[in-house]
């Protein structure tokens, strides 16, 4: 696991070089690397939202005011880990930042914060900003390369402050011994120097083919993001329709469940009905029985002996007959 401490340099002229490094920084325009929907954003340690307007302001305050048309008015420092090492302590991009990330990303702040201020002074330090919405948290400050001293070149010759990037921004082998003095800095945090190459032959890649790559990065994070939370909708969307035909269907059966509930109700009404006509029916049949009954007592002794005497069947006779007819109507009736 690669666990360097990085810190780079730049020379910002003034005019549109100014003014493109600030809004990038800002995120003013220009930024096409940064995710815009990071949780984290960008912190300002120093300076406003506009790092090229915080320059010219600090240069406007250290009495600077002749500058030359491509004269450089500041020096870009971005100081950094790698991102192995970011990952070892929970960072992962664009999503929210946890505790312990967090305080791992603030402590490291506040100690770049201070190397910044005894490398180059507070007074020198135009802006400075904790990005966190790109591959890897990183500072990107930008410094005033001033020093107050003479210029036997001016008219002028007393001390004052004078822009002088080669004093500020030594060469390559000076420089060697700054990368050197940062990592001692850093490796309170377990990060080291990189392996050191000969001078001349250290070939960094170009900061535009490096935005390039990470806008490239962005733009594919931002479309895996699109293709999950058009998955997401979908699985929404199916859920929904699946919760509305099940809806439906619970809907259907309480209504056959109510139409069968009214049938039942009115098949037991009308049984209850039948039965009640049925028990009418049946007292009817009784009172009939019992005046059979009596009619054919009368006329048995009305009669008398005189049908059989004649041949002709009797009251008696006559009665068992119509009797016994009248009892198969009655179980007719009552079968049905």
């Amino acid at each position: 696991m690669n666990n360097f401490a990085i810190i780079r340099h730049a020379k910002i002229k003034a005019g549109r070089h100014l003014v493109a490094a600030g809004l990038h920084n800002g995120r003013r325009g220009g930024a096409e690397n940064a995710d815009q929907t990071a949780p984290g954003g960008i912190e300002i340690i120093h300076g406003s939202g506009e790092p090229h307007r915080d320059v010219m302001a600090k240069l406007e305050t250290l009495g600077i005011t002749k500058i030359r048309k491509d004269g450089n008015v500041a020096i870009e420092v971005m100081l950094a880990a790698s991102p192995d090492w970011w990952e070892s302590h929970g960072w992962k991009r664009g999503e929210a930042i946890k505790p312990n990330t967090r305080k791992v990303i603030d402590e490291w702040r506040d100690e770049n914060a201070k190397y910044l201020e005894k490398r180059f002074g507070a007074h020198l330090l135009a802006s400075v900003q904790l990005h966190l919405d790109e591959a890897s948290p990183h500072i990107q400050a930008l410094v005033i390369p001033a020093q107050f001293r003479k210029d036997g070149r001016s008219k002028d010759k007393g001390l004052a402050w004078r822009l002088s990037t080669e004093k500020v921004l030594p060469g390559p082998r000076a420089m060697k011994q700054i990368v050197s003095e940062y990592a001692k800095e850093m490796e309170q945090f377990g990060l080291v120097r990189g392996a050191d190459l000969e001078t001349g032959r250290v070939q960094h890649r170009p900061l535009r083919e490096w935005q390039d790559e990470q806008a490239k990065i962005t733009k594919e994070l931002h479309k895996m993001k699109e293709l999950q939370e058009a998955e997401r909708r979908k699985e929404i969307e199916d859920a929904a329709r699946d919760r509305e035909a099940l809806r439906m269907e619970r809907m259907k059966l309480e209504i056959a469940n109510e139409r069968v509930e009214k049938e039942r109700q009115a098949i037991a009404k009308e049984r209850r009905v039948l039965e009640k006509k049925l028990g009418a029916v049946e007292k009817l049949l009784e009172e009939v029985k019992t005046l059979l009954n009596k009619v054919s007592q009368t006329w048995r002794k009305a009669a008398g002996f005189n049908y059989k005497s004649l041949g002709l069947k009797g009251p008696k006779d006559r009665e068992d007959e119509d009797y016994a007819r009248l009892v198969g109507v009655y179980k007719a009736m009552k079968d049905r």
